[in-house]
């Protein structure tokens, strides 16, 4: 997956991806991570901020569901992927 430039939403995590990437010389890159419940997309810049935007995701959007920190931090470290915008 290539990324240009990420809109990040803190509750929901990847919003959209434009090309405003005129005059960067370094490549950012970001961790990002699929919720296995729904599909949602998060980005951040590491795993510690994944699960960061992953605990709020299922607090708004999957409330009956428990979430157990310890289990999603395995699954984030088994399932995340760096992504940049070169």
């Amino acid at each position: 997956m290539i990324v240009a430039e990420v809109g990040i939403d803190t509750n929901r995590g990847v919003t959209s991806c434009a090309a405003a990437t005129a005059g960067r010389d370094r490549a950012v890159t970001m961790r990002v991570f699929e919720c296995n419940l729904c599909g949602e997309p998060f980005g951040a810049a590491n795993d510690d901020e994944l699960l960061r935007r992953v605990r709020g995701h299922f607090e708004a959007e999957h409330a009956d569901v428990e979430f157990d920190e310890a289990s999603e931090r395995e699954t984030i470290a088994r399932e995340a992927y760096d992504a940049s915008d070169n």
